[in-house]
């Protein structure tokens, strides 16, 4: 297994704002209108991103409140737990990796609303 400095060097990740490296890799070329959009969204978005996102054991991602659902993929290394608070209060916990047997899925989804963070499981 290749480690984390491997990855953000090949994949050319800088720092994220909330915490751990990013690149994005996909922005569509289509744009939805604000008025077309929710009063949530203060200008255009495109219609969707992507980006590869890496933690290593020294980083976290932050709490933090997305306004749109994020999509949450796991490629490799170790895996990590989604906290997450709903709009009601309400915590759950996502883990993310590839131990099926062991709770873990190699995707899960943020929704819209919610504040959430991020942190590898030691």
């Amino acid at each position: 297994m290749k480690d984390a400095n491997y990855w953000i060097d090949k994949l050319e990740l800088r720092r994220h704002p909330e915490g751990g490296y990013f690149k994005e890799s996909y922005r569509s070329h289509e744009v939805i209108p604000k008025n077309a959009l929710p009063e949530r969204f203060t200008g255009d978005r495109v219609f969707s991103t992507c980006i590869y996102f890496l933690l290593n054991e020294k980083n976290f991602s932050a709490f933090h409140v997305i306004k749109q659902d994020e999509i949450w993929h796991f490629y490799e290394g170790s895996s990590l737990t989604l906290h997450i608070v709903d709009q009601k209060g309400n915590y759950s916990a996502l883990k993310l990796g590839r131990e099926i047997e062991n709770g873990e899925s190699p995707q899960a989804v943020v929704q819209a609303g919610c504040l959430f963070a991020a942190a590898i499981d030691n």
